[in-house]
């Protein structure tokens, strides 16, 4: 976080008022997005500027800023796999009393559950990277709300690896994954154990955007392979 400062984007007069947009600079290539404030009434540009010089100047810095701009710069010379970065999200959830130890065993599994998938680089990973590890999933005999929970997961992480700044966005829409427990008729036993879990508290010290997680299957969501 040594480069970390905030700057002014834009400065117009609102009325009888001056209103400033300003955004987190993380390094030389990350900024973060925009935000805007009143910084009240000034009589001529030059004051306005002096008050918003003060502001970004006193301004204190904002903890998720913090939290991006450390993921950043942890990172350099080293861009984490899949599995490293869900791993990171998960303990950051556990220290900060967002899920509980069960919640937190139950998602450890899950990065164990990446295989493949979870040793690849998050900016390197492809859409196609994705449906043939969904694909993996069915043909190894997975329910499917097993499946669909390791789909989400997936989709959490790389939503994660474009909001720190690793990577572009990865347009996932197009992945198919079993929309219903249909599939699982035919097999010997349901889906057993699920495992509710409260994560407002999570999800607010990741991102304002970030949703919070649905009912998760346990590592026992898998059952045998027909016949």
């Amino acid at each position: 976080m040594r480069n970390m400062h905030y700057e002014r984007v834009s400065l117009a007069r609102r009325g009888g008022s001056w209103r400033m947009s300003y955004r987190a600079v993380y390094d030389a290539e990350h900024k973060g997005d925009r935000k805007w404030v009143t910084i009240g009434a000034a009589a001529s540009r030059a004051e306005a500027e002096h008050l918003a010089a003060e502001y970004l100047y006193n301004l204190p810095r904002d903890p998720e800023d913090e939290r991006r701009a450390a993921a950043i710069e942890a990172t350099e010379g080293h861009m984490p796999t899949v599995g490293e970065l869900r791993q990171d999200d998960i303990d950051h959830a556990l220290s900060v009393g967002a899920i509980e130890k069960s919640t937190y065993t139950g998602y450890c599994q899950h990065v164990r559950r990446l295989g493949d998938l979870g040793e690849i680089p998050v900016d390197r990973v492809t859409a196609q990277d994705v449906q043939l590890y969904i694909d993996s999933l069915v043909e190894d005999g997975y329910c499917s709300e097993t499946v669909n929970l390791m789909l989400w997961t997936v989709r959490e992480t790389l939503e994660l690896a474009s909001f720190r700044m690793l990577r572009t966005p990865l347009d996932l829409r197009r992945i198919r994954a079993p929309c219903s427990q249909a599939s699982d008729a035919a097999r010997s036993a349901p889906c057993a154990g699920r495992t509710s879990i409260s994560s407002a508290a999570w999800c607010a010290s990741r991102t304002p955007s970030a949703r919070c997680p649905p009912p998760t299957a346990t590592s026992r969501g898998r059952r045998a392979r027909p016949a």
